[in-house]
């Protein structure tokens, strides 16, 4: 978890291995919000029928 540095109000949350990235004003919902981002990129992975391609480009197969 990161807090902004150009907002200092603003916790910022990383999931580096697949290029994502989410705010909120507490670090509770930062959390949520990168989670809620993961699901939403998983999903759509799952639609594109590219989720194993991702997970091999990630290092994780």
């Amino acid at each position: 978890m990161l807090r902004n540095e150009q907002s200092p109000k603003e916790y910022r949350a990383l999931a580096l291995e697949i290029n994502e990235s989410s705010f909120g004003d507490t670090i509770k919902e930062a959390e949520e919000s990168i989670k809620e981002a993961i699901e939403l990129f998983y999903e759509e992975c799952q639609r594109m029928g590219t989720f194993e391609q991702v997970l091999e480009e990630a290092g994780f197969l």
